[in-house]
């Protein structure tokens, strides 16, 4: 299988006052792996009496793409097919989770000092960024577990969990508390999801904090090869979290190279308490609040040849008391070589076929590479007025036949018996189209099918190694033959004499 892994990291960089200028980066990571959409190749072939064209019916595969065919010849004969896909596949994507933290410092004193006894509310707000809903959720600080109100998550839901920290005479000693919050849990198909940040409370800091991150996701897969590519489609979601006791204005967004996305960043009308947002450059956040926003980004030739596709974002915002505070976060989505196997199939079939009688074919199925082909596929449908009878070799069950993963260089064999009816009134000649996929990139299709044409014994076989004597040489031998008998019959009247 194949993956599309997604690396997303936030840093903090907290509006200061007096003379601390510290900054922490936090990180947190998903890795994505989409599984494989499997192709179901519903292969049918109409055949017309005396001729060997034969058309392809379309279909659809299990996600309700479409499915076109064509066919290739040699000869006469169609030989070989191959498929496209048509529209675009959304990819099922891994889930993904994310966290924000919040602190807000409970200075009874209020003399700005982190005072043994004194109190560090944490805020957590726990996100499902999708695609996929998430389960056995689980959050835990530098404190241990944290109670929160729910396990699950359906997509682009929210939770907010709450715990506290009582400051330690080393933290009043130290003057900063650092704090790492870490969530864990699984999508719908049980692939573990994670995420994390951190929190820095120092002596002096002032109450506002801005928090970033930037998710990606691959939404679409037009080339259905399952792994980030030219082409497809990522989402960058972006959390902007209000992670102080101050409220913020003047929230802003911003791409340091616009080249890195194809659309404007968009924010969602609502903040997740459910406030009214108006727009980057103007939007509140009051504190503790959070708003997603998102834009699009179409992976590039460039972004292939360098294997992979960096991005960052800068976010700002103004605070009344700490004036301007800033927050950047930065993406990597891996753009891997895919896969590819090269699959081929051999049909092999008699001369000829007489009714009442079994036909057998022998179909041979080679990976040319230059990767293994994982989960192979074989089929052959029975020829129309045919029964499939059995299947020996390398597969004994009716098709399709799963031939497991092939290495580079292997082959499978696979005998194939059909009943022909006594009766049978199909095609002549009768045409036989078997095929093979695998969940690997395929990169010439056109050999993933072949054909066998056999006629029926009622028409005559031409016979080999007959000799082919062009008119004018014949002329001359028939005068030889001409001659030679008039001088036997010269010398048949002599001896009568």
């Amino acid at each position: 299988m194949s993956s599309m892994t997604g690396c997303h990291f936030g840093s903090v960089y907290s509006g200061m006052t007096g003379n601390s200028g510290l900054s922490i980066a936090a990180s947190h990571r998903v890795f994505g792996w989409h599984s494989m959409a499997k192709l179901l190749l519903l292969s049918g072939l109409a055949v017309m009496a005396g001729t060997a064209n034969a058309t392809l019916p379309g279909s659809r595969d299990d996600g309700g793409s479409e499915v076109a065919y064509r066919v290739s010849t040699k000869g006469a004969a169609a030989v070989h097919w191959a498929k496209t896909v048509r529209s675009v596949d959304a990819v099922p994507g891994q889930g993904i989770v994310l966290v924000a933290a919040g602190a807000i410092h409970g200075d009874a004193d209020s003399d700005g000092l982190l005072d043994e006894g004194e109190v560090i509310n944490y805020h957590y707000t726990v996100i499902n960024a999708g695609p996929a809903a998430l389960s056995g959720l689980s959050l835990s600080d530098s404190d241990g577990v944290v109670a929160c109100p729910g396990t699950s998550l359906a997509v682009g839901a929210h939770m907010v969990c709450i715990d506290s920290h009582v400051i330690s005479n080393p933290d009043a000693t130290s003057g900063v508390v650092i704090n790492t919050v870490q969530v864990t849990g699984q999508d719908d198909s049980a692939r573990s999801v994670a995420a994390s940040d951190v929190t820095l409370t120092q002596n002096l800091a002032g109450a506002a904090s801005l928090h970033v991150f930037k998710s990606p996701d691959l939404v679409t897969d037009p080339d259905n090869s399952n792994t980030a590519s030219v082409g497809d489609l990522l989402r960058y979601s972006f959390l902007v979290k209000n992670a102080g006791g101050e409220d913020l204005d003047a929230v802003n967004l911003i791409e340091p190279d616009p080249s890195r996305i194809d659309t404007a960043i968009s924010c969602a009308a609502t903040t997740l308490t459910g406030a009214a947002f108006s727009g980057l450059g103007g939007g509140t956040l009051d504190s503790l609040d959070s708003v997603i926003c998102t834009a699009d980004y179409s992976i590039r030739t460039a972004d292939e040849a360098y294997g992979q596709v960096l991005n960052s974002v800068n976010a700002s915002a103004n605070a009344i008391i700490a004036g301007a505070v800033h927050a950047s976060a930065a993406s990597t989505v891996v753009v891997p070589v895919p896969p590819v196997a090269d699959l081929a199939i051999e049909k092999l079939g008699p001369a000829q076929f007489r009714s009442g009688t079994q036909i057998s074919f022998d179909l041979i199925v080679t990976n040319n590479g230059p990767d293994p082909a994982i989960n192979t596929i074989l089929d052959d449908p029975a020829p129309l007025g045919l029964l499939f009878v059995s299947n020996s070799g390398d597969c004994s069950t009716p098709f399709p036949c799963a031939l497991g993963d092939l290495a580079v260089g292997a082959s499978r064999t696979v005998t194939t018996v059909f009943e022909i009816p006594a009766d049978y009134a199909g095609p002549d000649p009768l045409i036989n189209i078997a095929s093979v996929w695998s969940d690997i990139f395929d990169p010439t299709p056109d050999n993933d099918a072949s054909s066998a044409s056999v006629p029926s014994a009622s028409v005559p076989l031409p016979i080999k190694g007959a000799a082919i004597i062009p008119a004018s040489d014949a002329l001359k031998l028939c005068l030889l033959a001409l001659l030679v008998i008039a001088m036997g019959l010269g010398v048949l009247s002599r001896s009568a004499n």
